[in-house]
């Protein structure tokens, strides 16, 4: 008997296979992006023995998450905890940004990561207009948009865009975010009630 189990694939895991995804679609169809930024991109995973690194931010209510991957492969994963009385010192989630992301260099000083040698820097975010799911590039109107709340939503997962965002200018790299908290791609049906002049956002 054969049992089919749902599959499923962790936040970590997701962008990993994601940025394959994408690395596989540069090669393939390079001919498409005669852009120098792109050229770079595709010559580096193309170069022999290079990998790419990835920092992976996943700031939560209570924690920052924070793993670096060579390609698929995991270098660490840490989880650093916020006391509650730490963080009501900071009026609003916006304000935390500085402190998180000094305890993120300080663990890339722990492990002997140079910043600057980091690729790309993803981040899970949240609080922007809606968007489909995926991986998106962050620009400055995602970021602008993140930091105003304007999707009306302040979850401390904003704080990932942002943190990829600060980094990312400061060391160089690229900056992605990953199926925020503000992913919607109901279709219109789905978003009917019952209730007219009220719908469903997801």
């Amino acid at each position: 008997t054969v049992i089919n189990k749902p599959f499923h694939l962790s936040f970590y895991q997701f962008i990993v296979v994601s940025f394959h995804i994408l690395k596989y679609s540069i090669e393939k169809y390079s001919f498409l992006f005669p852009n120098k930024l792109y050229n770079n991109f595709a010559s580096k995973f193309q170069t022999e023995g290079i990998y790419m690194k990835l920092l992976i931010i996943n700031p939560g209510s209570t924690s920052t998450k924070v793993s670096l991957f060579e390609d698929e492969n995991l270098v660490f994963e840490e989880s650093i905890f916020h006391d509650a009385p730490e963080l009501l010192k900071y009026p609003h989630v916006n304000d935390q940004v500085p402190m998180r992301k000094k305890l993120i260099l300080h663990m890339l000083t722990d492990h002997n990561i140079d910043p600057s040698e980091i690729d790309a820097y993803v981040g899970r975010g949240g609080s922007a207009y809606t968007q489909p799911s995926g991986v998106t590039f962050i620009d400055k109107r995602l970021y602008d948009d993140t930091v105003a709340g304007v999707g009306g939503s302040e979850h401390p997962a904003k704080l990932g865009v942002m943190i990829a965002y600060e980094l990312c200018n400061e060391f160089g790299g690229r900056m992605y975010t990953l199926n925020p908290t503000n992913v919607d791609e109901l279709c219109d049906l789905a978003r009917l009630t019952g209730i007219a002049g009220v719908y469903r956002t997801a």
